[in-house]
């Protein structure tokens, strides 16, 4: 009989303190709520975390806490309230009840708890939770793009444009939908889609200059070209002449019409951007008069192309293809590639334009005399009233450095024995010291690589 009424006694004792806490854990969680209606937040959450510290299964004081945390920009924390209540309620059979019970559902849970691990960059977890809340709420059109948009960080993009493909069916014109979903095509590297989808987006709005350059761009990479110049075109059409994207959409269009070989449409296009573009922004000049000098040269006009090219030479010697352009117009070319192309040159070209040189400097030449394995030896004449007076040239065009005085001295000897009166000596490179001074003692001609080019240009000219 004791052992009933101790057994009893323990019993109500139990019930009692139960019952004491239930009435406890209630005031202090209306409190709480009082606290956060009279605009206290710090004593509310302090009041709401001894309710989760006495019973840590509060659904109501979790979410309390989840909220508050999140508006003082405590994440972290919230992540931690929000991840409990997730907890409790998987384990929930009758979330239904349970969440008119708790005053919030799974979806509201979820939805915090994911928004939160977004804010947080930890994306994996992120996109599992909008996952979890998309099941829940298969039109929730916010959690499919930023899932989206997690999954394109993440670089799942197959996942990623299911996500966005499935918000526009919901808003078949969400600007920023159709704007990523793009970027997400493109980075698959299916281009062509992308700018498709892109352009959806631009249908409503023309006068985005950004995108119109990156809808061209896109038509680039895939190689459609029409639709690039459809592209660049409202580029044009939408901004001002002093705009620079203005003159680079010019640009572009007018390379365009090159590559189609619509060559009087191209330098139309090229000419006007050459108009209006800035003298300062000299790289897109040197494209202009590039592109210009080319479809000068590919229409048959090479004698009109030769001066942009000569132009786009002499800013960049080395721009695209300009050099090997230039080849057949020496005159063009600096000291410095026309004394290479004079190395380069065969041996019946060499001797010819030997031959021009000695004319042009007003001797008649009479033989010429391959030394050296490139060199040439010409004798000439002075015609004079009354004698002829003999020259002898020497073209010297394989040194790399400077002609030095056992040269000349050489030269010398020989122009002795042959009666030389006037000895010239031309190189592609130039003299030493020693060198020039034995030839001025001697009366010698000597022309180093900068006089030896203009001879060249002057002869060019002169043809």
């Amino acid at each position: 009989m004791d052992i009933v009424w101790t057994l009893l006694i323990s019993l109500s004792v139990l019930v009692g303190a139960m019952f004491g806490l239930m009435i406890y854990v209630r005031f202090h969680y209306q409190e709480a709520v009082k606290k956060i209606s009279a605009g206290k937040p710090q004593e509310a959450l302090a009041l709401f975390m001894k309710v989760v510290g006495w019973q840590s299964s509060h659904v109501p004081a979790l979410w309390q806490l989840a909220l508050l945390s999140l508006s003082m920009d405590k994440t972290e924390a919230a992540v931690k309230h929000l991840k409990k209540i997730v907890t409790i309620m998987d384990k929930e059979p009758d979330k239904a009840a349970a969440a008119a019970r708790w005053e919030v559902t799974e979806a509201q849970a979820v939805s915090k708890l994911a928004w939160a691990l977004a804010k947080l960059n930890q994306r994996a977890d992120a996109v599992s939770y909008f996952r979890r809340l998309i099941q829940i709420e298969p039109n929730n059109k916010e959690a499919l793009i930023e899932s989206g948009k997690l999954l394109y960080a993440l670089r799942d993009y197959d996942s990623c444009i299911g996500m966005f493909e499935r918000a526009i069916a919901l808003e078949p014109h969400h600007a920023d939908c159709l704007e990523l979903m793009s970027h997400a095509m493109a980075a698959k590297g299916e281009h062509g889609a992308a700018a498709e989808v892109l352009s959806r987006r631009l249908a409503d709005e023309r006068q985005n200059v950004n995108l119109w350059i990156r809808l061209a761009n896109l038509y680039r990479t895939a190689k459609n070209n029409p639709k690039q110049a459809a592209a660049w075109r409202t580029v044009a059409e939408i901004t001002p002449e002093d705009d620079p994207n203005h003159v680079s959409a010019l640009v572009q269009r007018g390379k365009l019409a090159f590559f189609e070989k619509d060559y009087p449409a191209g330098l139309e296009i090229l000419r006007r951007a050459e108009q209006l573009c800035s003298r300062d922004d000299e790289r897109t000049i040197k494209t202009i008069k590039y592109y210009i000098g080319r479809a000068l040269f590919d229409s048959g006009r090479k004698p009109e192309a030769m001066t942009p090219i000569s132009e786009v030479y002499e800013m960049d010697p080395d721009y695209k293809d300009v050099r090997d352009m230039l080849r057949d117009s020496l005159e063009l070319l600096s000291d410095n590639d026309l004394s290479e192309e004079i190395k380069k040159m065969r041996s019946d070209k060499f001797s010819s334009l030997a031959m021009s040189i000695v004319q042009l400097m007003g001797f008649r030449g009479v033989s010429t005399e391959m030394v050296n394995g490139g060199d040439l030896k010409v004798d000439a004449k002075l015609e004079e009233t009354g004698k002829d007076r003999n020259v002898l040239f020497y073209f010297e065009r394989g040194v790399n450095g400077e002609v030095g005085e056992l040269a000349i001295r050489s030269f010398l000897i020989e122009c002795d024995e042959k009666h030389v009166e006037y000895p010239v000596f031309l190189t592609t490179g130039g003299f030493t010291f020693e060198a020039q001074i034995k030839g001025k003692d001697h009366r010698m001609k000597l022309m180093p690589k900068h006089d030896f080019c203009e001879l060249v240009r002057k002869m060019r000219t002169a043809a």
